[in-house]
């Protein structure tokens, strides 16, 4: 299939930039940099979750660096510009991000070549990151083998826009806004974003979701992230993260929608539901079962499910034929709308 389309993004605040923002927008094709994903409204779009190659040529003013999607397989300047061809297999975006500012660092990592991009963070946050992200990949790699997707490189790309949704997560490639970080550190100085990082990390390995299913994505890529703040930081954390998200859920209302029919988005309990109940959930399985059974188990849906997708149904065929006795709470997990009350969990 080839696209052939053109257009122009509109002038829209980024997410982020005052409250009660009802229209927004991370994309940007401006002087200072460029960012271009999914979210773009005219951007070649097919339904989340569903994998294809990219094959992607970028043109740039020659004192601009881009990072994007997938490996850098050629780049020559010429008339002042530099172009730079781009190849991905079974991706699920097209990212580019671009900037005269970019600055890179590498490091070298037992689990393979870290790539870091960023314009104003000071060194000592980056050097700080490069090794939460080399403890997280040590980690899942162990539970769930090596991604399908991220090859040898991870590329973490802080892009300089000023505000944002925060952290996105693609093929061996995390986006997440350098304003906000640089933000954060104003106010704190060694600050850790091993949870975000982590959860991103996590979406290498859970990112087969499909439609409805996008709950699988964000429910165990947001686990997972509590796991590595278990292993990596403490228990004590880690308890008090589940502890918070069984208060933020309780406060669900009667008729938010269960985990089998929340859509895929974050609005209105949208963001609650996929993450925190969904962790919930994860959480009830793996004290039921123990770590070992549990993380086998986990390891055994990614490898039948990493290639063809999943969602709802499959899910819960799957982890029913896995829990034996316990399957019929799963069923009432799935199924039951609002809070934790309306499990009745025994």
């Amino acid at each position: 299939m080839e696209i052939a389309y053109s257009g122009k993004l509109l002038k829209i605040p980024e997410f982020g930039t005052f409250p009660d923002q009802e229209t927004a927008l991370d994309d940007r094709i401006n002087s200072e940099m460029v960012e271009l994903a999914v979210y773009s409204c005219w951007y070649p779009y097919w339904s989340f979750g569903n994998k294809f190659d990219i094959s992607l040529e970028v043109s740039l003013p020659e004192e601009w660096k881009c990072v994007c999607s997938g490996r850098k397989t050629k780049e020559v300047k010429e008339n002042n510009r530099v172009v730079s061809w781009w190849s991905s297999k079974k991706d699920i975006d097209i990212v580019v991000i671009a900037s005269p500012e970019l600055k890179n660092k590498t490091v070298k990592t037992s689990s393979g070549i870290i790539d870091v991009y960023y314009s104003k963070l000071p060194e000592k946050y980056i050097i700080k990151e490069t090794n939460e992200i080399e403890k997280s990949l040590n980690l899942f790699t162990s539970l769930l083998g090596k991604p399908h997707i991220s090859g040898s490189v991870v590329k973490h790309v802080y892009s300089p826009k000023k505000k944002g949704q925060g952290s996105i997560s693609r093929a061996g490639m995390i986006i997440t806004s350098e304003g906000r970080i640089l933000d954060e550190l104003t106010r704190n100085q060694d600050i850790s974003y091993l949870h975000s990082i982590a959860h991103e990390i996590a979406h290498f390995w859970w990112n087969f979701g499909t439609g409805q299913g996008d709950w699988i994505n964000e429910t165990f890529a947001e686990y997972f992230s509590l796991i590595a703040i278990r292993e990596i930081s403490s228990k004590k954390r880690f308890d008090e993260y589940i502890d918070k998200y069984k208060k933020m859920v309780e406060k669900l209302p009667e008729d938010a929608p269960s985990l089998s029919e929340v859509p895929p988005v974050n609005d209105n309990n949208g963001y609650i539901i996929r993450y925190y109940k969904g962790s919930l959930m994860l959480d009830y399985f793996r004290e039921l079962l123990g770590d070992k059974k549990f993380f086998k188990i986990c390891k055994d849906f990614y490898i039948k499910f990493n290639e063809i997708g999943a969602g709802t149904s499959q899910f819960k065929d799957f982890w029913s034929k896995r829990l034996g006795k316990h399957r019929a709470m799963l069923d009432v997990w799935l199924n039951a709308k609002g809070g934790l009350n309306n499990l009745k969990l025994k």
